[in-house]
């Protein structure tokens, strides 16, 4: 499935709407948005990680390697352990729930491979026959929580190629 040429995801919290990610012929755009509260040095490697469709969406055209590591349980969660690691270094454990695929945990890991920092999501519901958690809570090494997102509704708003002013033939 191609892309679309405008894409962009809104998002609802209480009255406050805005736009978090818009993707406009390939060329991604984020805003900022609200300040979640996050430490910088968690912020910037969340940008430095960051991808359009997620982590897994096309990750050995991204240059990704990513390896089966097993399953784990988190609270009523069973899930499938992955190891990833992005082509710019970034290395993640991350979590899929075995009932329903969505990713419950993002560990990003330090050089010593050890937990930074940990991403938690939850409340996951469907958008334009997507699953997007509509919590998310971030989390340091010790455990303690940073900053928790609880997003009211997700809007996915898609514009097609403008083919009008071309001349299509058979």
């Amino acid at each position: 499935m191609a892309r679309p040429n405008l894409l962009q995801r809104k998002i609802t919290v209480g009255d406050q709407e805005s736009i978090s990610e818009v993707l406009e012929d390939g060329q991604v755009m984020l805003n900022a948005g609200a300040p979640r509260g996050l430490p910088a040095s968690l912020e910037l490697k969340m940008l430095n990680a960051y991808e359009f469709d997620g982590l897994l969406v096309e990750w050995p055209g991204k240059g990704s390697e990513l390896s089966m590591i097993g399953m784990q349980k988190f609270d009523h969660v069973l899930a499938w352990k992955l190891d990833l690691v992005q082509s710019g270094g970034q290395h993640w454990h991350l979590f899929i729930a075995s009932h329903g695929g969505g990713i419950v945990r993002a560990d990003l890991l330090d050089a010593a491979d050890k937990v930074e920092y940990a991403i938690l999501q939850s409340d996951f519901r469907e958008t334009s026959g997507f699953k997007y958690p509509h919590r998310i809570e971030y989390v340091d090494s010790a455990g303690q929580s940073l900053a928790v997102e609880v997003i009211d509704k997700i809007t996915i708003e898609q514009q097609a190629f403008d083919l009008s002013g071309e001349k299509v033939t058979h």
